[in-house]
C-alpha cells in the first residue's frame, strides 16, 4: 500500500520506529488527474452552481502545462461551453458512462458549443487543459440544464 500526499507517494518502513520511505515518486498524472500509481486526485475541485442556466469558470493566468478540474455539482443533465478564451484543442471534458463506468471524453476543445452538450449520470465531469503557452486570464463560460 502506497502513502501519499499532495507531491508524491511512497512506501513506509515496516519496521518499529523506523521513519524512512521507498520508493519515493512525484505523482504521474492520468488523463482525468489521477496519480496512475496511487489513484490521489492531482487537480482541484471547482464547484459549479446547478441552480442557474449560465455561469463561469475562471482559472487566472496558467502557464505552459497539465492542468486538471474535477468540476462537481452539475447533477443529471447537460453541461455545455459557451465560449472560451482558451487555445483551440487545449482542453477536454470526461464523464463515465453510466453502464459500465469507463471513461468517455466529449470533444477536443474546438468549438465544443457546435458539437453539442455533454450529459453527465453521476454529477461530476472532469476538465483536463493542456497549454503550450502561457495564457492570460483563462476562462469557460458554461451552461447547464436538467434537474437536481
Amino acid at each position: 500500500m502506497w502513502s501519499k500526499n499532495e507531491d508524491g507517494h511512497w512506501h513506509d518502513c515496516q519496521h518499529d520506529g523506523c521513519e524512512l520511505k521507498f520508493d519515493y515518486e512525484e505523482h504521474t498524472g492520468d488523463a482525468h488527474g489521477f496519480c496512475t500509481v496511487c489513484a490521489i486526485y492531482m487537480g482541484a475541485d471547482m464547484s459549479i452552481s446547478h441552480t442557474t442556466d449560465n455561469g463561469l469558470l475562471e482559472f487566472g493566468t496558467l502557464e505552459a502545462g497539465t492542468y486538471y478540474y474535477k468540476l462537481r455539482n452539475i447533477a443529471s443533465g447537460d453541461y455545455q461551453t459557451t465560449g472560451t478564451n482558451l487555445p483551440s484543442g487545449s482542453y477536454v471534458y470526461y464523464t463515465r458512462k453510466q453502464s459500465n463506468g469507463d471513461w468517455q471524453s466529449h470533444g477536443d476543445g474546438t468549438n465544443m458549443f457546435n458539437r453539442g452538450a455533454i450529459y453527465t449520470y453521476d454529477g461530476e465531469v472532469y476538465l483536463v487543459i493542456t497549454l503550450t503557452e502561457q495564457v492570460a486570464d483563462c476562462y469557460i463560460n458554461y451552461r447547464t440544464h436538467g434537474s437536481v
